[in-house]
C-alpha cells in the first residue's frame, strides 16, 4: 500500500512527538508542523494560520493533531471540511479539568469549546491511557474526581483507542544499571507554574525528607523564581538531607536516574509520565500515586499509594525499603511493555485502518 500523505501537528516539539513524527514516518510520507506553542500566544496564532494555508493547499490524506486544544479545532475543521480523516492524541491537560491547580482545558468555558468541538468532529481519538478517556481520581478526592474526556465533553461519541506512550531514550546497558547506587530518593517535575508543586506532589516529598533523615532526597525541576516560596511552606528551612534543583539538562537528569535507587512520582493528575518511565529504564525502584498511567507503568516493580497525604508516601516508603528489586530487572520490565516499537505497529494499524 502506498504510504498516505500526512500531516503531523504538534503544540511543541518535545521528545514525545519527535518519537511519534519516527513512527508515523514508517507507513505515511510524513510532514511536521511545530505550532510552538511555548513562544506565547501571538506567535502561536500566527502559526495556527500558517497550519490553514498548509491544510488547505497540500491536499493530505490524513491529519494528525497532538492534543486537543484551540489548533486541534481549526484543524479537524478544516479535515472535515476536506473530507480528510483525521486523528487527536490526547496526553494529560486536554483530559482534566482542576480549577484549584489552574489546570486543564475544560477549566475555560471558551477554550473547552475548541476541545471540544475536536473531540467531536475527528475521525479517532487515542489516548495514551484509559483513564484519560473515563475515570475517577480518588487518589486527588476519596470520593472520585471526574477525569476523561467521556466524562468532560458532553454527548461525545467519536471512537477512541488507547495508545501507551513509548519510550523516548535508549536502553542503557546492563553494566551502568548494576553498578552501586546511592540511597537516594528522587523526584523530578517541570514546573514553570507554582501550583505545578502541588500537582507534582513535590511538598510531600519535601516532607518526607524530615521523616527520612538518614536517606538523601532529591527534588529537581522546581524553578528557582518558585523555590523561596517553596521554602517557605516547608517552615522557613531546608533539611540538610534535602536538595532543591531547578532545571538541569536532560542528560544530567538520566544520570541522576542511574545513580539513585528509588523514584517518586507523587503527581495528581498524569496521562503515562515520561519521567517515571525513564527513571525506571534508568533502574530506579518507583514510588508513584495511584493515578491513570502511573500504576500502570509501575506493575508488579514498585510501590503504589492511593491516598494524597504525607502518611500515606511514608508508608509507601517504607514498603520500597523492604524490596529487593534489581535495577536491571526495572529497566527490563519497562524496556518490554512500552516500546518504541509496539507503539509503532499500533499506529500503522490505525493509519491502514483510516484508509480503508
Amino acid at each position: 500500500m502506498k504510504k498516505p500523505k500526512t500531516l503531523l501537528i504538534t503544540p511543541n516539539d518535545s521528545t514525545f512527538t519527535r518519537v511519534d513524527a519516527k513512527l508515523l514516518s514508517q507507513s505515511c510520507k510524513l510532514e511536521t508542523y511545530d505550532l510552538r506553542q511555548h513562544k506565547g500566544r501571538l506567535g502561536y496564532f500566527w502559526r495556527i494560520m500558517g497550519c490553514i494555508f498548509r491544510i488547505l493547499l497540500c491536499r493530505y490524506q490524513l491529519i494528525f493533531i497532538w492534543f486537543a486544544d484551540y489548533h486541534a479545532a481549526v484543524a479537524v475543521f478544516l479535515a472535515k471540511l476536506l473530507k480528510t480523516p483525521s486523528v487527536v492524541f490526547i496526553g494529560g491537560y486536554d483530559a482534566v479539568c482542576y480549577p484549584e491547580l489552574q489546570m486543564g482545558v475544560y477549566c475555560s468555558p471558551f477554550r473547552s469549546k475548541f476541545a471540544s468541538f475536536a473531540l467531536k468532529n475527528c475521525s479517532l481519538i487515542i489516548s495514551n491511557h484509559e483513564a484519560l478517556l473515563d475515570s475517577s481520581n480518588t487518589f486527588y478526592n476519596p470520593n472520585g474526581h471526574p477525569e476523561g474526556v467521556f466524562r468532560l465533553v458532553k454527548d461525545l461519541k467519536t471512537p477512541a483507542r488507547v495508545i501507551y506512550n513509548a519510550l523516548t531514550v535508549d536502553v542503557p546497558e546492563a553494566e551502568l544499571l548494576t553498578q552501586e547506587r546511592e540511597l537516594v530518593f528522587l523526584a523530578v517535575g517541570t514546573t514553570p507554574r507554582y501550583l505545578d508543586i502541588f500537582n507534582k506532589g513535590l511538598e510531600l516529598v519535601a516532607q518526607m525528607a524530615v521523616l527520612f533523615p538518614e536517606y538523601r532526597f532529591e527534588i529537581v525541576g522546581i524553578d528557582p523564581k518558585w523555590q523561596e516560596k517553596f521554602i517557605e511552606l516547608l517552615g522557613g528551612v531546608v533539611p540538610e538531607n534535602l536538595s532543591l534543583r531547578g532545571y538541569i539538562p536532560h542528560a544530567e537528569v538520566l544520570a541522576l536516574m542511574r545513580s539513585s535507587r528509588y523514584y517518586i512520582q507523587a503527581s495528581i493528575s498524569e496521562g503515562m509520565p515520561n519521567a517515571l518511565m525513564e527513571a525506571m529504564l534508568m533502574g530506579c525502584l518507583p514510588i508513584g500515586s495511584n493515578v491513570a498511567g502511573i500504576p500502570t507503568i509501575i506493575g508488579e516493580y514498585g510501590v503504589v499509594f492511593d491516598k494524597r497525604d504525607a502518611e500515606s508516601l511514608r508508608q509507601a516508603l517504607v514498603k520500597a525499603l523492604e524490596l529487593k528489586l534489581q535495577p536491571l530487572d526495572i529497566s527490563k520490565h519497562v524496556a518490554t511493555s512500552f516500546s518504541q516499537e509496539i507503539r509503532g505497529k499500533l499506529l500503522q494499524q490505525i493509519v491502514q485502518d483510516l484508509q480503508k
